[in-house]
């Protein structure tokens, strides 16, 4: 459900990448917007101490997604004016059921998944890269 929520909004996904510390030369803190109907702002940081959750809202919609946003344990949905909890067994430091999600498709000899496709995955690291260029880190995206 999570990678599904995802794709979603990885289509209408913005970031910015900012630097606090000249000297690191990386893209120490990432926002990430997602605007129109549904709004949202979720931010990241490898240097400051943000705010952990993410509230996405919308007509009639408020989802708030508790402590860390990247491996949830609890999601808060209301949806005209019904509450709904979710509570998912994450498990280890986040990003696990992406890894699920790969194992499951590699023992099944799929090369792509139903949930996330390909051209959802190509939009992101379109978005990111655009966004590390303009953001003056196109230094990061160079191979070695």
């Amino acid at each position: 459900m999570l990678l599904e929520f995802y794709s979603i909004l990885c289509y209408r996904l913005f970031s910015n990448f900012y630097v606090d510390n000249p000297e690191s030369k990386v893209d120490e803190r990432a926002e990430f917007k997602f605007p129109g109907d549904v709004l949202g702002n979720i931010s990241a940081s490898i240097t400051c101490n943000l705010e952990r959750k993410a509230i996405i809202n919308g007509p009639d919609l408020d989802i708030v997604i508790h402590d860390k946003w990247w491996n949830p344990k609890i999601i808060d949905i209301t949806y005209k004016g019904v509450k709904k909890q979710l509570t998912i067994d994450s498990k280890g430091a986040g990003f696990e059921y992406e890894i699920d999600h790969i194992s499951s498709l590699v023992i099944s000899n799929k090369v792509e998944s139903d949930i996330f496709n390909s051209a959802s995955t190509r939009k992101v690291i379109e978005i990111m890269e655009t966004s590390l260029i303009s953001s003056g880190f196109s230094h990061l995206l160079r191979l070695i």
